[in-house]
């Protein structure tokens, strides 16, 4: 079987939260410089970094299904889990840190005691692509 790659789902949540910050960041700039101070680029240059962290998360944050493993990539950063030590995918909304950029996410829970939340764009896909690796024995939902 061919790797099956997702990507994770976006909310709204996740860019207002990083624009919400660069605003708060570049907040003070035009009253600095309307009192005849330079510009404090420290300030400019963390605000462009955020917005510039947004494009590079969601672009990095994938996951892939082959038929031995589960593997999440993000921004340089892999982990894998075994297909057939998945015993359990669950709908959660929790607020964990996790490889996901959205609040609808499944919880993966493996055998070996491991677990990671994950948010792929296309649930049903992921939930089928994670079924067929396990030579038809179904995955608790």
């Amino acid at each position: 079987m061919s790797v099956q790659v997702f990507r994770s789902k976006v909310d709204w949540l996740f860019p207002a939260i990083i624009a919400g910050i660069a605003v708060r960041v570049l907040w003070p700039v035009p009253a600095h410089v309307g009192a005849g101070g330079d510009i404090p680029w420290p300030n400019v240059i963390v605000a462009v970094a955020l917005v510039g962290l947004f494009p590079l998360l969601d672009r990095s944050i994938r996951y892939e299904v082959d038929s031995d493993a589960l593997v999440i990539r993000q921004a340089g950063f892999r982990s894998s889990i075994p297909i057939a030590s998945i015993y359990k995918l669950r709908r959660t909304h929790t607020l964990f840190a996790a490889p996901a950029m959205s609040l609808d996410r499944i919880e993966v829970l493996a055998s070996q005691g491991s677990y990671v939340v994950i948010s792929p764009r296309d649930k049903h896909a992921f939930i089928r692509a994670i079924s067929a690796d396990r030579d038809g024995k179904p995955v608790n939902m």
